[in-house]
């Protein structure tokens, strides 16, 4: 019997995508932390981009998840009040880009917890354009992207295992 895994949120196969792709350098989770000072120096910018699952629909039959996400690239220059909107639309038009390169299609089982089922992204793309998010009065700024992600988890048998089931 093999060890029960975890299944794994859309959430995190786009952060592990994000995290193994152009803006690798730069912070990546589905929380923004509040200090900007741990966000990841790029440039004169803290940068980070922040994972947010929008919608999805998983295939009954073959197991293939189909998620929407959102895209948040953040930027801050904190000894400034002045929006970084350079460095927020540079980083927004870099994931961009990403989604046409080759390589998009990858296995990301190394970049995922153990305890969380292996997963491989099948295909990725743009939903949209990178769309500005002005009037954050604290000096961030903002652009979204939303994408398009065909994923599945590789140990899905596996997954069904880990769900405790009690008879009523």
């Amino acid at each position: 019997m093999s060890t029960p895994v975890l299944p794994t949120p859309a959430e995190m196969v786009s952060v592990a995508w994000l995290r193994t792709g152009p803006t690798a350098g730069a912070g990546t989770s589905t929380v923004l932390p509040k200090d900007p000072l741990t966000w990841p120096l790029v440039g004169t910018a803290r940068i980070f981009t922040q994972v947010t699952d929008v919608s999805g629909t998983p295939d009954v039959y073959t197991g293939q998840r189909e998620s929407v996400l959102q895209w948040d690239v953040w930027a801050v220059q904190p000894s400034s009040n002045r929006a970084r909107w350079d460095a927020a639309s540079a980083t927004a038009g870099i994931l961009l880009q990403s989604l046409y390169a080759p390589g998009w299609q990858r296995d990301l089982s190394a970049e995922l917890p153990p305890q969380y089922a292996a997963s491989r992204v099948l295909s990725i793309w743009p939903v949209g354009t990178p769309r500005r998010i002005p009037d954050d009065p604290s000096g961030y700024a903002r652009y979204t992207l939303d994408v398009r992600m065909v994923w599945i988890m590789l140990s899905g048998q596996d997954v069904l295992t880990a769900i405790p089931y009690t008879e009523a």
